[in-house]
């Protein structure tokens, strides 16, 4: 390991540039390369994709302490200013070119009278002329200088040695403080115009306010060392004393407002200077940077814990750490030296926030001002069974909604025993319906199913045998098929979709499912009903088809899985004795119900809770609705409510929202009937679909009602019941509108609602409002109220920020 110790710093003005120094100077260039280029000598690897090459050395100075690189702007890099503090306590002004300066600063010092070495040097970056050092104490000297680079001493006021210097390259101190004490570290603020700020004494932290040449605050601490100012708050500095490091705000220095530990003793220490409130320290025999992000930290008194994140940088685990350098300007990068010499060019990974919405965004954060987001429809998630995704997708397509075509619901999946359920359940629904399907003793059918209908005695079930002829089957000896023929297995074979009472049934059924490309279906069943010429005529069909599994004498077997469960139910009913049919249907039932699979409502039914406790589909359809209303999806929310209230025959809850009048507190929606009110209120006006829309004033005091926030016409109430509305005698509403009418849920389903985007919308945090599709209009390209002056981001108050198209509309059945 090398006895000198290697400090690194980042140019103020080069971003690819940067400095070294141990027992001399030397400025490097930094080059991108590809990870597996191969990087020789001269040039140094300083990280995957980076490498630097050296421009300039400088050795002209001997004993260096340390160095300050001087932030004034300079058109060529090298000719930039470098303060170097030496052991004998000089300070020189140097750069890295052999071109004598114009201004003729370069080889400048400032020579103490008395020997001692310059323990830290800082420059304003306010005022790049001013240079500060702090020095070791001396009984008769000052420890803090401040010199004016562009002024010399005429003639010299401190001794010097004259075989180096002459009076014109000699600085003469602008101001200076301290007198027989000792300064450990020096820095301007890099806000406040003539401030610097000192360590002093071991116990001292002091402000000085070069204007007035004075002190002007000061704080007792032994936190004196590696004094640095956070360039993103101007009241904010850090210090530190052997393994702790204390927060401090400039205007109140009585004590630090935070304290950070290390486990070792502290060597140095700097702010980020592209990232807020992220502070780095480095510790002695260390491998690593610690990094302390207190962005979030508050002050809330000693009864509150300070939320700071800490975290540690391992750039080369192989050797012990001598310094380190942020990048000015390149977010999160960091450059190391260790003891050997070696450089290491890294990037500080930001900590992100992950956020997954209802919807399946997932959004993340990206440095400081990027925000990442992929949604369902990015790639990644086909990598994925989302059962989320699957949800949100099919409920945007109206799934469950088709009441009227209950087999809908299962195309807009792609989930094949969906399919197969809410077919059977379509099936089931035209039994219920047509009233033809009965059960023993008379009783109406309610959806059992194959398993509930012949779970009954064996013996009870008696089933007549019949040879039934092959059809197709060319030769002079025919042949039969036995099957089995009863009450129950007719059922269950009508529940099956086998109820072939005639050809054309059967023909229409082996139709839809090749329509359906289910050719080889199509041919078992034709097998299964005896039809050996159809089944080989519909496999030629098939040919040239999508692949599925092949009929053979497998398939025909009862433990076929391949086979849909309607058919391998349907092939036990007609092929298997009384006995081996009750055998079978219970060993499936069995099995299907463990398994959770949802082919097995067709052996069970929708009523028996064999799947599911009541209390547990109470849960389900609780949850669901909240899992639109999370979606936003308020529509399809809307809708089925109303499906399952649909055939609830309680009464029609009572009114519980009301619009009133500003003015006189009154209701004024054209269609409340309030006890002890039967009239209509709207009856002086004329409540036709013509004079619907001219209803913008109060009913009751004829004061004008609100206008729109973004068409400024009053709000007027087309919103409500449509001219569908029956009517009586009197041409009144024969809903609400009138007495004699009676207000039966067969009347109130049959009224169509107006369309949703004429109705009255309003802000419940801000209390501004208009027409609905204005304000969703309005708000596809805003954020905020369109009432002026108005900040409120209504729409944003929403769980999910979605405005809906302007064509939606609220639909009632």
């Amino acid at each position: 390991m090398s006895s000198v110790r290697v400090d690194v710093q980042w140019s103020p003005v080069a971003a690819d540039q940067f400095l070294t120094w141990g027992s001399d100077l030397q400025l490097y260039q930094v080059q991108d390369v590809t990870p597996t280029e191969i990087v020789q000598l001269p040039r140094l690897r300083l990280g995957p994709k980076t490498a630097a090459s050296l421009l300039s050395t400088n050795n002209d100075l001997q004993f260096i302490k340390c160095v300050s690189w001087c932030p004034g702007q300079e058109t060529d890099p090298t000719n930039q200013l470098l303060a170097v503090g030496q052991a004998n306590g000089k300070v020189a002004l140097t750069t890295f070119s052999k071109v004598p300066d114009a201004r003729g600063i370069k080889g400048r010092e400032f020579i103490p009278k008395h020997s001692r070495p310059v323990n830290s040097l800082a420059w304003s970056t306010q005022e790049p002329q001013l240079l500060a050092a702090g020095l070791d104490k001396v009984r008769t000297d000052h420890s803090v200088i401040v010199c004016d680079v562009t002024r010399t001493s005429q003639p010299p006021t401190y001794a010097f040695d004259q075989r180096n210097s002459s009076a014109g390259d000699v600085m003469k101190p602008m101001i200076e403080f301290g007198l027989a004490e000792t300064t450990h570290s020096v820095a301007f603020s890099l806000h406040a115009n003539r401030t610097l700020i000192t360590g002093m004494n071991n116990k001292h932290i002091k402000v000085f306010d070069l204007r007035e040449g004075k002190l002007c605050a000061t704080a007792n601490t032994k936190a004196v060392y590696g004094i640095c100012t956070d360039v993103h708050n101007e009241h904010r500095l850090a210090s530190f004393v052997e393994n702790q490091v204390s927060i401090w705000d400039l205007r109140s220095l009585e004590r630090p407002v935070l304290y950070l530990d290390a486990t070792k003793t502290i060597t140095k220490l700097a702010w980020c200077p592209s990232r807020v409130g992220l502070l780095a320290s480095l510790c002695r025999d260390s491998s690593s940077v610690r990094i302390y992000d207190i962005l979030h930290y508050t002050h809330g008194g000693e009864d509150q814990e300070p939320a700071v994140i800490t975290r540690s940088i391992n750039t080369d685990s192989s050797t012990y750490i001598s310094a380190f350098s942020w990048h000015p300007t390149h977010e999160n990068r960091i450059i190391t030296a260790s003891y050997t010499g070696k450089l290491v060019d890294y990037n500080v990974h930001e900590r992100i926030t992950l956020n997954w919405s209802a919807t399946s965004a997932l959004l993340w954060t990206n440095g400081k001002k990027t925000l990442q987001q992929i949604d369902c429809q990015h790639p990644v998630y086909s990598h994925f069974d989302d059962i989320s995704t699957a949800i949100m997708t099919r409920a945007q397509k109206k799934y469950g909604l088709h009441v009227n075509n209950l087999a809908t619901n299962g195309e807009v999946t792609d989930d094949m025993s969906l399919r197969n359920l809410w077919t059977w359940l379509d099936a089931a629904r035209s039994l219920v319906i047509a009233g033809n399907f009965k059960l023993p003793g008379g009783m109406p059918y309610r959806y059992q199913g194959v398993w509930s209908l012949m779970a009954i005695k064996e013996e009870s079930l008696s089933s007549d045998i019949i040879n039934k002829s092959w059809v197709g089957l060319e030769g002079q000896k025919p042949h039969f098929a036995k099957v089995f023929r009863c009450e129950e297995r007719s059922r269950a074979l009508e529940l099956c979709s086998w109820g072939f009472e005639s050809e054309t049934v059967l023909n229409s059924f082996l139709s839809q499912l090749e329509a359906a490309g289910y050719h080889t279906r199509a041919a078992a069943v034709a097998v299964f009903n005896q039809r050996l010429k159809q089944a080989i005529l519909i496999l030629e069909r098939g040919a040239s088809s999508k692949k599925l599994p092949a009929l053979n004498s497998t398939a025909m077997a009862l433990s076929e899985t391949e086979m849909a469960i309607e058919d391998r139910v349907a092939f036990a009913c007609t092929y298997l004795s009384d006995i081996r049919l009750m055998e079978y249907l219970e060993k499936l039932n069995t099995q299907l119900t463990e398994e959770g699979n949802l082919d097995g409502i067709l052996l069970t039914d929708c009523g028996t809770g064999h799947y599911t406790h009541p209390s547990a589909r109470f849960y389900q359809r609780f949850s669901y609705r909240n899992l639109l209303d999370s979606l936003g999806l308020w529509n399809e929310r809307a809708q089925l409510d109303v499906i399952m209230n649909d055939n609830k025959h309680a009464e029609r809850p009572p009114q519980h929202i009301y619009l009133t009048c500003n003015f006189c507190k009154k209701g004024i929606s054209a269609y409340i009937q309030t006890p002890g009110r039967p009239r209509n209120p709207y009856a002086r006006f004329g409540t036709g679909s013509a004079n619907k829309s001219k209803m913008q004033a109060c009913p009751n005091c004829r004061k004008p009602l609100p206008r729109c926030s973004l068409c400024l016409v009053h709000m007027g109430t087309p919103s409500g019941w449509g001219s569908s509305v029956p009517k009586n005698s009197s041409g009144e509403e024969g809903v609400d509108g009138a007495p004699n009418t009676p207000t039966s849920n067969t009347t109130v389903s049959k009224r169509k609602l107006s369309n949703f985007t004429s109705w009255f919308t309003w802000c419940q945090t801000c209390r501004h409002g208009g027409h609905a599709h204005h304000l969703m209009e309005w708000f596809k390209e805003h954020t905020e109220c369109p009432v002026t002056s108005c900040k409120c981001k209504c729409m944003s108050l929403d769980t999910v920020s979605k405005v809906a198209s302007s064509s939606v509309s609220l639909m009632t059945k």
